[in-house]
């Protein structure tokens, strides 16, 4: 080992003999290979000395007197100094002295050259928002169907009780936001039983309707009539769930594809833009759909969707909705994707069944 120690201590002695630069960071690796060739050379004469002091342990086993006492001294404080020695010069050598490694800002400044910035390209979409409002992502914007009208009938030229889609236009809508790269980017960004009502309405209805002063549903279909079922919904239940939901309503419910239902997302103009036809939010709130629907008892009653990522309950517009059905004595029922909901999910927000 000490023979090691001492050739790396002669290799080190030697780069830091020969490696001389005018860049003033690499003048101060010469430096460096001075201080670790101290250390090895150190490491080397140490490596010496601890077999001198083994001999002399074993010597004083022989000599019990006085001069047995010197030795073994003299071996205590040769093998003391090996100890401070290498902690001394390893200390040394692991720190680390800024002011040998600090370039002038003149110097530096020297070197730069002036460059022109280069241009800043931004990435076409919206923002994607967590529940918070607070931005994790892009989405690029979702490309508009080309089926889907530019021009309808305007919403303010509706009244309150027709603000209607069928069940197989709701599902079409869904189906053409699902297909799209937008919707992927969403899925991949939150998750696909995360993707609302909220997103939807963000990246989807109000760029496919901003300017048309109508609705999802009124774009779709410009003869809207009477609704036949109210659909309660929380904005922030999942898409992907609500989906199910409708569809399972038409199958177990036997309801027709035609079935024009009131789905408030799509149903309402969500732009709010000052467009020529359409209504902002709080005049199309203040004609009271929900409570003009329900009043005039829709021949299928009302539907509550529930999501297993948010009580439907805590939003309070359908609070106000259920509690304007129980006042219209029309009947309300479920809905819920089956995939998504267990036993014990399911005991939490049911009390009776009602098949």
């Amino acid at each position: 080992c000490g023979l090691f120690f001492g050739y790396m201590s002669y290799q080190f002695r030697k780069m830091a003999a020969n490696k001389s630069s005018t860049n003033s960071e690499q003048q101060n690796i010469p430096i460096r290979c001075k201080e670790i060739h101290r250390f090895t050379m150190v490491i080397s004469i140490c490596m010496f000395f601890i077999p001198i002091a083994f001999v002399l342990t074993v010597i004083f086993e022989f000599f019990r007197g006085t001069i047995g006492l010197y030795l073994l001294w003299a071996s205590h404080v040769t093998f003391s100094i090996m100890i401070y020695t290498i902690i001394r010069d390893l200390s040394l050598l692991t720190i680390r002295k800024d002011d040998n490694f600090r370039c002038e800002v003149t110097q530096v400044a020297s070197l730069l050259k002036p460059r022109k910035s280069p241009q800043q390209t931004t990435v076409p979409g919206i923002a994607i928002t967590n529940k918070y409002q607070h931005s994790i992502g892009m989405a690029p914007h979702a490309p508009r169907p080309a089926w889907l009208s530019t021009n309808g009938t305007g919403q303010a030229n509706v009244e309150s009780n027709c603000w209607s889609i069928s069940l197989e236009n709701w599902v079409r809508f869904v189906d053409a936001c699902i297909a799209t790269a937008t919707w992927s980017i969403l899925c991949e960004t939150k998750g696909e039983g995360n993707v609302n009502m909220y997103d939807i309405n963000l990246h989807f209805i109000k760029p496919w309707t901003n300017g048309t002063g109508c609705s999802i549903a009124c774009l779709m279909d410009n003869n809207q009539g009477p609704v036949e079922l109210m659909v309660s919904h929380a904005w922030a239940g999942s898409v992907i769930e609500s989906l199910a939901s409708i569809k399972t309503i038409t199958t177990m419910y036997l309801l027709p594809k035609e079935t024009r239902i009131f789905f408030d997302s799509v149903c309402l103009y969500q732009a709010d833009d000052g467009a020529i036809g359409g209504l902002t939010i709080p005049q199309q709130l203040a004609m009271k759909p929900f409570t003009t629907i329900i009043h005039q008892k829709p021949q299928h009653g009302m539907f509550i969707i529930h999501t297993t990522i948010y009580e439907v309950y805590e939003r309070l517009w359908c609070v106000h909705e259920v509690d304007e059905a129980i006042e219209a004595n029309i009947e309300i029922c479920g809905a819920f994707d089956p995939t998504s909901w267990n036993d014990k999910a399911l005991k939490s927000i049911v009390t009776s069944f009602s098949t």
